[in-house]
Formats: structure tokens, sequence, C-alpha cells
């Protein structure tokens, strides 16, 4: 195992045991309160403003607050929501199915997080590198790279494809090396 390979370990079995404590509930409350105070600030934070003003006269500021107190409210109230619903779960003896289901959205993360971190690699340094080409771990979370490219900007695709390619065959000659050397030691014991 190179540095790349610990660095993407530590990340998996990081976010992997945070999703076990937090749990499904929490790990889907986070990220769906996020997007749902996004949207509901966007929508409703100019009805709240004339209230607002009524404390603060700077415009500039009266919005922000306005915003900001929808915002902020939306994230308490999901908190609230996902903790009784947490608690129900224990109640019902379910509390291990949001816990499993906690780690493998972690893990998810997890490999999301390495896949942006080989893609940001694979595309600024040489296949060549060794901190890419001897990495044990990188060939597993390179599987993920091609869905996530399609995002990259265009220049940045080509760049990545290319080298990505090139990674592949890397690593494809290594696995190779090493079945072969396995197939003569076996036929060495025999």
């Amino acid at each position: 195992m190179n540095t790349l390979d610990i660095v993407f370990v530590i990340i998996l079995g990081t976010l992997c045991l945070r999703g076990i404590f937090r749990g499904m509930v929490r790990e889907i409350a986070s990220i769906l309160g996020l997007v749902l105070a996004f949207v509901l600030a966007n929508k409703f934070h100019e009805e709240l403003l004339p209230s607002i003003q009524k404390f603060i006269a700077t415009p500039g500021y009266a919005r922000a607050t306005a915003y900001l107190v929808i915002f902020f409210g939306t994230m308490i109230a999901v908190f609230v929501v996902s903790t009784l619903l947490k608690h129900f779960l224990k109640m019902i003896m379910l509390g291990w199915l949001d816990r499993l289901g906690g780690g493998g959205l972690g893990l998810a993360k997890g490999l999301l997080l390495c896949s942006v971190i080989l893609i940001v690699l694979t595309t600024f340094l040489s296949p060549k590198t060794s901190l890419l080409s001897t990495s044990k771990v990188a060939p597993y979370i390179g599987m993920v790279n091609n869905a996530l490219a399609g995002f990259l900007p265009d220049n940045m695709q080509d760049e990545f494809r290319s080298k990505s390619s090139s990674l592949k065959e890397l690593w494809h000659a290594d696995w190779m090396e090493k079945l072969k050397q396995k197939q003569e030691a076996l036929r060495g014991n025999n």
C-alpha cells in the first residue's frame, strides 16, 4: 500500500464509521435538510422580510437575516424530525437497520470523495507517477470515475480520459504480472 491507498482507506473507514454512528436517518436528513432549507429560503425569504424589517432597518442585512432565519429554521426542523424518527426506530427495534444503512451511506460518501480525489490526481499527474500506478485501492475507486468524469469541464474531461486509459493499462499489466507469478508459484508447489 502506498500513501494514496492509506488516504483512501482512512477516508472510507472514517466516513463509514461516522455513518454507522449517525445512522441512515441522520445521514439522509443532513442532505435533504440542506436542499430543503435552500429551496425554502429562496422561495419564502421575501415574505418574512417585512417582519424582519421591523427590527433591522438596513435592507441588505434585513434580507440576509430573513434568508438565514428560514434556512437555519428549516435545518433545525429537519434535525428535530430526524431525531424523533431515529428514536422511533430504536423503540421498534430497528436501530440496527438505521446504523447499517448509515454505514452504507457513509461508505458511499467516502467512495465519492475518493473518486473525486482520484479524478483530480489522474487529470493533473502523469499516469506513471508511482502514487497512481502502484496504488492497490485506486483501481477499485477508479470504477466510479467514469460516471463522475461527465461533470468535468470539457478540457479536463479530455485530459482525464486520456490519462485514465493509460493508467488502466498500467494497472492491467500489473495485475497480469501478479497473476502470472501466482500461477508459476502454484506450478512450483505441485
